[in-house]
């Protein structure tokens, strides 16, 4: 780890995330021979100043521990400030981290990225904008987003309040997608899928694998909302698959979009562009996680 200046930012406001990590953290490092001070912690509203204080550490590699907003933050910093990422778990869905290690412990992953770290760059995606690095859920599923993370916050009301909204406009959003010249249309739902996560790519082709998905009851609408980025669904009748660098998705009404776990909202029009090299991170080299 000689090249390599470290440094750490916790959100304990994410799902598993402690105060107590910090020290977990600490202790990790410290048995990897880094040094402990450069660890920052804190709640989502100290966030911008933690980053701050990474850019300013001189530090070159950032271990992020969060839920999936937390890293995507990350990651888009990282895209900007050319520093390189070790996302680990610490919220609910944790899509990132698990894409990249598998569903290891935080502490599993720091211990084998730290012991032998290897340098691997991620593909990713751009919609309007808005940097993602495992996948866009565009169309009515997107709506269950607010039902999942009320539940997942105990909030049952709330909960209840976002599922008869997200049920009141089940099957009325339709959307026109634009893949290639000759292949559109109109669905009920798109995904758009990074690299990293379908078997049915891999990092040398610079491409999406996109998918049509005409939903049959909400079942269906819940299962892609919680599952789509891991591509469950992809062996199911009702979805059409087509590998592409851009697409183009138009709806009469603002789009609802799912972008690696976290809620956004785009617009009407969402153009989606294929990015080869999007963030770099650290990955255990002797690939015992796999």
């Amino acid at each position: 780890m000689d090249e390599y200046k470290v440094a750490a930012i916790l959100n304990t406001a994410s799902g598993t995330c402690t105060p107590e990590c910090a020290d977990e953290i600490a202790t990790i490092f410290s048995e990897a021979g880094l040094r402990t001070e450069h660890i920052w912690a804190g709640n989502s509203s100290e966030l911008e100043g933690m980053f701050e204080k990474f850019e300013k550490s001189g530090a070159n590699v950032l271990v992020v521990l969060g839920g999936d907003g937390t890293i995507r933050s990350a990651a888009v910093r990282s895209s900007t400030k050319n520093f390189m990422l070790v996302p680990l778990p610490g919220g609910t869905m944790n899509v990132l981290p698990h894409a990249l290690y598998g569903t290891y412990s935080w502490q599993e992953v720091l211990r084998a990225v730290l012991k032998d770290p290897k340098v691997r760059k991620i593909s990713g995606g751009e919609v309007n904008g808005e940097r993602f690095y495992i996948s866009a859920i565009c169309g009515s599923p997107a709506l269950f987003a607010h039902v999942r993370e009320a539940v997942r916050e105990a909030r049952v009301g709330k909960a209840l309040l976002h599922a008869r909204r997200a049920f009141g406009n089940l099957f009325r959003m339709r959307i026109r997608y634009y893949f290639t010249e000759e292949h559109g249309g109109i669905a009920e739902a798109v995904t758009v899928t990074c690299p990293l996560v379908t078997s049915a790519l891999d990092d040398n082709q610079k491409v999406f694998e996109s998918a049509v998905i005409n939903l049959r009851d909400a079942i269906d609408i819940f299962e892609l909302a919680t599952t789509a980025a891991f591509g469950k669904w992809r062996e199911a009748n009702n979805v059409a698959t087509i590998r592409t660098p851009h697409v183009k998705i138009m709806a009469r009404k603002k789009l609802p979009l799912i972008l690696d776990g976290e809620l956004a909202y785009v617009g009407r029009t969402a153009t989606f562009n294929f990015i080869p090299e999007a963030i770099t991170v650290l990955v255990p080299g002797n690939e015992i996680l796999h």
